[in-house]
């Protein structure tokens, strides 16, 4: 056969008498789960109260980033907040003769750059980075999580993709490159109504040595934890998108899950297999996913009338064409 089964999962979408709020109870395998590694120690920083709330951000770690003058923090050394050409090390501030904020010179096609610091940054001309360590359940809290970053490095001793599950940052930088971030997810658990936001699992690849973790942080709180994926492409059972089926209506609707690309090729020629629970098998294509990516592909489900309420299985299969047609 020209099809291969990259990664099998199946759910559990309720079917009731009227278009309520859905239960189900996820029982989708992605094969063996890596236990992975929590991630236990970092560099924290807390920029001024306010900063992280500006109409256009002002982010002088950002800044530092994007302009090539970032490097790897230590614990106690001072980080200038201020920003701009005349701000190398520790904040002198340069200003115009009409006073304000000038920006300095910018090259063609270029926005030009403050040169001072911007209220609340103004007020303080630098900020230390304080060591923290995460608790008994891998949590790290710190006021400095309620505006600034977190740094963390981690040594691979090989190049290798693993999958990132981070929990309340807003975004990250893996060795410089931006991700996104999972500022909801506060919890390691939910109650019954809870919406689950412990979904994410972003695909990133490592290098042999140290790596940099940069974490954006505004809700006080952090976790991190580093697994191998269980297949180059599989499902993501945790983030699904399902309906309520009604008694004695057929079904005619359309559910979606989360499909990751955890390696550094284009995910082509991929579709999901939807089958059982008395629906009407079919396949759904998968539209290209980009390497170390995710994308959440919707699927169909459509059946006869369900005549008694309870639980629908359903499975679904990632497959493949082995020969890229």
């Amino acid at each position: 056969s020209l099809m291969r089964k990259l990664i099998k999962g199946s759910f559990l979408p309720a079917v009731a008498l009227a278009a309520l709020a859905l239960m189900f109870g996820p029982s989708a395998s992605t094969g063996q789960q890596d236990a992975g590694m929590v991630l236990k120690t970092a560099l924290v920083i807390a920029f001024p109260e306010g900063s992280g709330r500006l109409a256009l951000p002002y982010d002088p770690v950002e800044y530092r980033l994007v302009t090539g003058r970032w490097s790897p923090p230590r614990a106690g050394e001072p980080f200038p907040l201020a920003m701009g050409p005349g701000q190398p090390a520790g904040g002198a501030r340069e200003e115009s003769a009409g006073g304000g904020s000038p920006a300095a010179e910018a090259a063609p096609g270029q926005f030009p750059l403050p040169t001072r610091p911007v209220p609340p940054l103004a007020e303080a001309a630098a900020a230390p980075w304080e060591a923290v360590t995460a608790d008994e359940k891998g949590w790290f809290s710190h006021p400095a999580l309620n505006c600034g970053y977190a740094y963390i490095a981690f040594d691979s001793p090989r190049t290798e993709i693993l999958l990132l599950e981070g929990s309340a940052h807003d975004f990250v930088y893996v060795n410089g490159e931006p991700r996104i971030g999972n500022r909801y997810g506060q919890s390691d658990t939910y109650e019954s109504w809870q919406p689950r936001f412990d979904f994410s699992s972003i695909p990133v690849r490592l290098k042999p040595g140290r790596n940099d973790f940069l974490f954006k942080c505004l809700r006080g709180r952090l976790k991190v934890r580093l697994r191998r994926p269980p297949a180059p492409a599989f499902l993501n059972p945790r983030d699904l998108t399902l309906p309520d089926l009604i008694l004695g209506e057929a079904a005619n609707t359309r559910g979606a899950i989360v499909v990751v690309n955890a390696t550094d090729q284009t995910l082509r020629n991929a579709r999901i297999s939807v089958s059982g629970g008395g629906l009407l098998a079919q396949e759904a294509p998968v539209p290209d996913i980009l390497p170390l990516t995710v994308r959440k592909i919707a699927f169909p489900i459509e059946g006869p009338a369900p005549q008694a309420a309870g639980d629908l299985p359903i499975e679904l299969t990632l497959l493949r064409n082995d020969r890229g047609r």
